[in-house]
């Protein structure tokens, strides 16, 4: 029996001030897939991941998590699912006030209430690998934007949420930065993560997708599959 989809978009029409970016959008994505959302810039990449995650509402149509529709869920209701989902946003999008270690544990504080002293140390652990673990107690504009990436992704992974949205990762890199963004995301491909990540350049991330899906007039058409 084939598995049910972990995200549903069904009939997605979304307009932005008079054009239209989606009409009659279908796409399904089922769990441990990475799929990369490729097009040009200004095709609605990064409209579409805030669409899936209820950050825009569509005109028309419905999303999906898990099964569950978003649309007529309240605010506590949207709450419980959006501790289902991480996102990255293109530019980091971290909170400037904050230090970057409270920037990674605050969907903790925000879903569970507080840090206990053992997922603290696994953070420590994971900013040491990243080679960031100097910069914890540093603010977003007192790092490059190589590290905010890293630290949003971290921000975004913390609570092993069952689907992960990235925008444009590689944006703002630097090659070597590229690499070990490429290979973040590797291991959350081999940890049976689910994976949907957008790019100008689908080439950028040949090896790590099991779809690459272009937007073409305002519809997703599927360009590549990876057994």
């Amino acid at each position: 029996m084939e598995a049910s989809p972990l995200l549903a978009l069904e009939q997605i029409t979304f307009r932005q001030e008079g054009r239209t970016l989606f009409e009659g959008l279908d796409l399904a994505i089922f769990p441990g897939e990475t799929v990369i959302l490729s097009g040009p810039n200004g095709s609605g990449k990064s409209t579409l991941l805030r669409v899936c995650v209820g950050l825009v509402q569509p005109e028309k149509g419905t999303v999906r998590i898990k099964g569950v529709a978003l649309s007529g869920l309240n605010e506590r209701q949207l709450t419980v699912i959006r501790a289902e989902v991480g996102f990255v946003f293109q530019s980091g999008g971290l909170l400037s006030n904050m230090t970057l270690l409270d920037n990674i544990t605050l969907p903790i504080r925000y879903h569970q209430g507080s840090v206990d002293a053992v997922l603290l140390e696994k953070i420590d652990a994971e900013l040491e690998e990243m080679g960031l673990l100097p910069l914890k107690k540093k603010f977003p504009f007192q790092v490059s934007a190589a590290e905010v990436k890293f630290i949003s992704l971290l921000r975004a992974s913390i609570l092993r949420p069952a689907v992960l949205f990235i925008d444009e990762p590689l944006w703002g890199l630097d090659p070597s930065s590229g690499t070990k963004m490429i290979g973040r995301l590797t291991r959350f491909k081999e940890e049976g993560r689910t994976l949907i990540v957008t790019t100008s350049n689908p080439a950028s991330m040949k090896g790590l997708s099991d779809r690459v899906l272009m937007l073409q007039e305002g519809r997703v058409v599927e360009q590549e599959k990876h057994p």
